[in-house]
């Protein structure tokens, strides 16, 4: 295979992902890549999921309860999912989420909608009330939260608009908090969904029937109306649908999913969606221990107008929910994605796999201050419960997490590491007493140590096994890896799995900071990129700046892609620009990229691809003018052209290196020549082997 390679080596940021970088492999969960998958589909924390459609896309939200903030994901097929926004990053209803003493509460059961152009997030918080926030694009920028109803105990909302335009808003009780529950109660709402005008109207009361009914999800199809709604509890309890004429009832209930002869255990709250194909989906979470309540994909058929779910294994007349199944009918396949994990704390903002435990304390923590690293500075706090923490959720049953912490600045009293909490925490990292640093582990209460740092660096690393054992290990260099402490176990608690996190805090006094180079997640699951087309831009840096790419189908070429950067500025110094592309159809490209230049005739823009090794030179520069300049070719230091690179299917690291103050790159296209293999194909120019 000949590829054309770009120096990672120029930049920091390229440093960590061009060696983490590898081929979309599927797993034990989710998309099998024969046309078929394996549930779940998200085999992750994504409690009380719901799903909207609009037009070929789907987006999904999840309860967060204290984690910051509430994340939206996106779909082509609901099968493979990758993250795109949050919709807040803090929750400034209570004092309590600044305090650390809002565990278990936070958002709890989300509804997104889609409506004239607009889409609507409504959650609770069960003490504080129902809040709703809006966007015209699902990545944002959202809303700041508003507060539909100030209200104890009014919990999983769910928005509704009739044909006529009237709104509605369905939600349940939460017993903890009035003393009641199995009851769904109908308001009617402002069209703009600001606030209720009326008390409720009781539509449903699943007490003696369907005990613990909750999380309801209000629907019309063929101008009926149905609530799709959980009962029996979250371990052992079904999926109930209700069915009415009208919308204030009353409502006939079927069961029609629930554990049957399966090993799923409670096919929980969820969202129904049907899709372009006509097809109709139900996306549920069922509970696991350790890694929460993870997401499933049941199809649904609907036979005399009630849908029918999964498939009746036993023949009892309800679903049960499938563990493997042809996917989603979306017109093709689509290549393997998963929600991020992996960060090199590069860009100018934090990933959005990372939650802050409880509301964040942003002078306390920077990715510009040691560019490259997440910097944490210690807060004083009396024990880990109220230590800031970025977290993010556990993929799959098996893994291995690695981050590489750097000490230097630690302080006396300060703690730092790598971290996993529910209800329980454990962790390893480094203690500073005076001006020794100990490598220490700390498992239920009890300490193991390790040895004295000498240097400055220290790897972390937890392995992961849901079904047998977690274990803690060291390393002084990066390579040899020591084992440190017991083997333990993780569990489930506050209403969340467990989570990987980095932590630091210091009982002594605010003082002490603690850097991460980066964070590595290696799991059983699906890791893989989402393309539009043959390319697709995964990330975009300039030194600390960023900025979004747009895709364009039209690159100007006679058979191309073509990637538009938007007008992010030149900063000044010798930086780069940076991002990951990966080609569906491999074959021989060539690259056109436009440019411009403060000066004329200069050479502002070497290239690298995929990591080539440092002091062989850049592969080209490129000639550029004052003007946008398009390049049909470009040629490199000894004047070959035009530059024509082969690629093999799959990711590829792409790094431009602007030498000049003002230097812009403005797109990049590549233009396909040919697709491989092939019987005829003309002489390519290749750089490196």
């Amino acid at each position: 295979m000949k590829v054309l390679r770009f120096s990672a080596s120029l930049v920091a940021l390229c440093a960590v992902l061009s060696t983490s970088v590898s081929d979309a492999q599927p797993g034990s969960w989710g998309d099998q890549t024969d046309g078929t998958f394996h549930n779940p589909v998200l085999n992750a924390d994504y409690s009380d999921p719901d799903v909207v459609r609009v037009g070929s896309d789907f987006f999904m939200v999840a309860s967060e309860f204290h984690f910051m903030g509430m994340q939206i994901l996106h779909s082509k097929d609901l099968v493979n999912w990758t993250l795109i926004a949050q919709l807040y990053t803090r929750l400034d209803v209570d004092p309590r989420y600044d305090t650390f003493n809002g565990y278990g509460m936070g958002s709890w059961a989300p509804s997104i909608r889609y409506r004239n152009g607009r889409f609507w997030v409504f959650f609770s918080t069960p003490d504080e009330g129902i809040f709703m926030t809006t966007a015209t694009d699902p990545a944002g920028p959202w809303a700041p939260l508003h507060c539909v109803r100030s209200v104890a105990g009014w919990i999983d909302p769910c928005p509704f608009w009739d044909d006529d335009g009237q709104a509605y808003l369905i939600h349940a009780y939460a017993k903890s908090r009035v003393g009641i529950n199995s009851r769904l109660i109908l308001h009617r709402m402002a069209p703009d969904g600001s606030a209720l005008l009326d008390d409720g109207t009781e539509v449903f009361d699943g007490t003696i029937s369907q005990p613990t009914i909750e999380g309801p999800k209000l629907y019309k199809r063929d101008g009926k109306y149905y609530i799709f709604a959980p009962a029996g509890g979250v371990a052992g309890g079904w999926q109930v649908v209700l069915r009415s004429n009208n919308i204030y009832g009353p409502y006939e209930d079927r069961v029609v999913l629930e554990q049957g002869s399966t090993a799923i255990p409670g096919p929980h709250q969820g969202g129904w969606v049907e899709l372009e194909s006509g097809e109709s989906w139900f996306v549920h979470f069922s509970k696991t221990d350790a890694l929460g309540r993870v997401v499933h994909l049941q199809p649904v058929s609907w036979v005399d107008g009630w849908p029918e779910m999964g498939t009746d294994f036993d023949h009892d007349g309800v679903g049960e929910p499938v563990t493997s199944a042809v996917k989603p009918n979306v017109g093709g396949m689509l290549p393997l994605t998963a929600p991020a994990a992996d960060e090199d704390f590069a860009s100018a903002t934090l990933g959005l796999q990372w939650q802050w435990n409880h509301n964040p304390d942003d002078s306390r923590w920077s990715l510009s201050e040691r560019p490259g690293y997440l910097r944490l500075r210690a807060g004083q706090a009396s024990d880990f419960w109220h230590a800031a923490n970025a977290t993010q959720k556990m993929m799959g049953a098996t893994g291995t997490v690695t981050t590489r912490l750097q000490t230097e600045n630690m302080a006396d009293g300060q703690k730092a590491g790598l971290c996993h909490l529910s209800d329980i925490y454990r962790w390893i990292g480094v203690e500073q007493a005076g001006t020794t640093r100990q490598i220490r582990v700390c498992i239920g209460g009890s300490y193991t140590n390790g040895p004295v740092l000498t240097g400055d660096a220290v790897w972390l690393r937890t392995t992961i096994d849901y079904d047998g054992s977690n274990r803690f290990y060291y390393s002084l260099d990066g390579t040899s890896f020591v084992s440190l402490g017991s083997s333990f176990t993780l569990r489930f608690g506050y209403w969340k799995g467990s989570k990987i996190g980095l932590f630091t805090w210091n009982p002594s006094a605010s003082s002490g900071i603690a850097d991460f180079d980066w964070f590595t997640y290696a799991y059983d699951g699906p890791k893989g990129w989402a393309p539009t087309a043959d390319l697709l831009v995964q990330e975009a840096e300039w030194g600390t700046l960023s900025g979004a790419f747009a895709f364009a189908s039209d690159a100007g070429a006679s058979s191309g892609y073509c990637v538009e950067v938007p007008d992010i500025g030149a900063p000044t110094g010798e930086d780069s620009a940076s991002y990951t592309f990966l080609v569906t159809v491999p074959g021989a490209y060539r690259v056109r990229t436009w440019v411009s230049s403060p000066d004329e005739d200069s050479n502002s823009f070497y290239v690298k691809i995929d990591g080539a090794p440092s002091g062989t030179g850049y592969l080209y520069d490129l000639p550029v003018s004052p003007s946008l300049f398009q390049s049909d070719y470009v040629s490199d230091r000894d004047g070959l052209d035009p530059v024509v690179a082969e690629f093999a299917a799959g990711p590829h690291r792409v790094v431009f290196h602007r030498l000049e103050d003002g230097a812009r790159l403005d797109k990049v296209a590549l233009e396909l020549l040919w697709s491989t293999p092939t019987s005829a194909r003309p002489e390519t120019l290749v750089l490196y082997e």
